[in-house]
């Protein structure tokens, strides 16, 4: 029991500092160059992590894959391309399962409904749970049981605009309950965020064969700071721009393959050796997470994480996935290969995704087996 106590307060601890502080290299940005460590600062980095297990076999790719109702995720742009009228998947992801961490997840349920064939609206629910969690002011006083939560609630509208083309809006509610106001000066963190996205497929001819191609670019998270005091200390949310393509071929009746590349970078200023960069407003980060970096242009290329996946479909019944996620060692250095797969049978589809490290067992993620559940109705 002692044990688990430690882990979870390990666990919740890392978390509030990833959702209230600033990481930085031991010696702080003093003296920043390619190779320090100067890892941009966040709140609720939940809103990151990959909620469904499609996308997570893939190497957490999805900006421009083949839609699924999980899309209001990836790029809500999407979801009129699909095929059927609606359509709902709740996703189950364990954190910190490897530790052997038993009551600490993420839960993502989405949806999404075609009222017309080219207009349809999309809604989704985050839930991460951080287990519970004994808190004390001192050590002469009683125990505090909590469960530490963070949800996110969103909502879109996705519009067709041709033929090959859509784009799409949503708007989000987000709640950060780490410490139940037990602390003094302690409170939730709440804040409103938009998301705004396109979406491009057509065919083309290569070497006399047909190909299916898409280009996608989804910017989320657009909104307020938030804080967890009140002494007014705000965060940025992890405002995020996504983009990347497919391209996919059908051999023949029952065999596809696809092939994706996404690239992704937080719209978020880079930490500053004073710290200046904490009193920019948002619409300031934004612009300059762009340009200004201690390290310079190669510190900012360094910003921007690779994920390669691909998928290979039988006769729609059947697929399997790889992926690889790229993330450079000076802004966290999380690597990993992912593999997973799914199952098809009339209106159900269930699809499942396991990640392993290739940076050290320092992923939470880590040897953890993710699943989907998704339904479709015409």
């Amino acid at each position: 029991m002692m044990k688990r106590k430690i882990i979870l307060s390990i666990a919740f601890l890392t978390l509030a500092t990833l959702a209230k502080t600033q990481i930085n290299d031991p010696g702080g940005v003093t003296g920043i160059d390619e190779n320090s460590t100067n890892i941009i600062s966040i709140a609720v980095p939940f809103l990151t992590i990959t909620p469904d297990a499609r996308a997570a076999g893939m190497g957490d790719i999805g900006v421009a894959t083949k839609p699924d109702a999980n899309s209001t995720y990836w790029n809500p742009s999407k979801i009129v391309f699909m095929k059927d009228k609606m359509g709902v998947s709740l996703s189950f992801t364990p954190w910190l399962k490897s530790l052997g961490i038993e009551d600490m997840y993420i839960g993502y349920l989405s949806g999404y409904y075609k009222f017309s064939e080219n207009q349809a609206i999309t809604a989704a629910l985050t839930y991460f749970t951080l287990g519970s969690v004994e808190f004390k002011q001192t050590a002469d006083d009683p125990s505090f049981d909590f469960t530490p939560n963070e949800m996110a609630l969103n909502v879109g509208y996705s519009l067709k605009l041709s033929d090959h083309f859509s784009g799409a809006v949503g708007f989000k509610y987000i709640n950060s309950n780490l410490t139940g106001e037990y602390s003094e000066g302690a409170k939730a963190g709440q804040a409103v965020g938009a998301d705004i996205s396109i979406y491009y497929q057509n065919t083309t001819r290569l070497a006399n064969d047909d190909y299916n191609y898409a280009l996608g670019l989804n910017i989320s998270n657009i909104g307020s700071k938030i804080s967890y005091s009140d002494a007014n200390r705000k965060t940025f949310l992890p405002c995020n721009m996504r983009f990347g393509g497919s391209i996919g071929k059908k051999f023949d009746e029952f065999n596809e393959l696809s092939i994706g590349l996404d690239f992704n970078k937080l719209l978020v200023p880079t930490p500053r050796e004073d710290h200046s960069e904490k009193d920019l407003s948002v619409i300031s980060g934004i612009f300059n997470s762009f340009y200004e970096a201690p390290g310079g242009f190669s510190e900012k290329m360094n910003e921007i994480t690779i994920s390669p996946g691909l998928e290979y479909t039988y006769n729609n019944l059947f697929s399997l996935r790889g992926g690889y996620f790229y993330e450079s060692k000076t802004k966290g250095n999380r690597n990993y290969v992912t593999v997973g797969g799914g199952l098809s049978y009339n209106i159900l589809t269930v699809d499942v995704a396991y990640l392993i490290s290739t940076t050290g067992n320092n992923n939470p993620l880590a040897n953890t087996v993710r699943f989907s559940l998704s339904f479709r109705f015409k």
